[in-house]
């Protein structure tokens, strides 16, 4: 078995390969598996047809670049310039610099937005990060506005603070900050630099599919 991207595979290499089962007296055939884990167990049924996979659960995902649609990856490229241009801010300040945005992606606005600076010799308050500016910011934008969500059975009820709203940053967020964006209920966080040592969803744990 041969396990290759087929932009990968070339007409020289499957040459090769056709020469091999023709001496052999083997079928070469080509047949498409799955490139990346199953997201759903949807998913995984549906790609059973082709490979064994395996659905490991949990409740986010991490989601394939490929899926995006063009107007995704538009407002990807367009907040993402926001939250860089955020952080920026404080350069003059701190030699390192994190901003965010948290955007309704219903209406297409910045409800709200942080700021965080570190190094050169100082810091900011660390309970203070861009995320928790941005979730803070949040709660004073829903009380201006009065952002609500429907509960089906219950009626009208005030939503979690960050429910079906999207976040940009910079760099990924640490444990803290992702743990206060899985209770405001984000839907969907977007970051730039990745975050080995302390990162909440994917650097150095994965708290977004992690359902304890």
């Amino acid at each position: 078995i041969v396990l290759v991207r087929e932009s990968a595979w070339s007409m020289e290499q499957d040459a090769v390969v056709q020469a091999i089962g023709a001496d052999t007296l083997l079928r070469v055939t080509h047949a498409d598996v799955p490139a990346v884990p199953p997201p759903t167990r949807e998913h995984m049924e549906d790609w059973a047809v082709y490979w064994p996979t395996s659905y490991k659960g949990g409740g986010a995902t991490r989601v394939n670049p490929a899926d995006l649609t063009e107007d995704e990856l538009v407002d990807i490229q367009k907040y993402m310039r926001r939250a860089i241009a955020t952080g920026k801010s404080l350069r003059n300040e701190y030699a390192h610099c994190v901003g965010a945005v948290i955007v309704d992606p219903s209406r297409g606005e910045i409800v709200a937005d942080g700021s965080y600076g570190y190094g050169g010799g100082k810091a900011m308050n660390p309970m203070q990060t861009a995320i928790m500016q941005s979730i803070a910011n949040v709660g004073i934008a829903n009380a201006h506005t009065n952002r609500k969500s429907t509960d089906s059975g219950q009626g009208e009820r005030v939503a979690y603070l960050c429910t079906n709203l999207h976040c940009y940053v910079t760099h990924e967020p640490n444990i803290m900050d992702a743990m206060a964006l899985l209770h405001s209920r984000i839907a969907r966080v977007v970051y730039a630099v990745p975050n080995p040592s302390f990162g909440g969803l994917g650097g150095r744990v994965k708290l977004n599919v992690d359902r304890r």
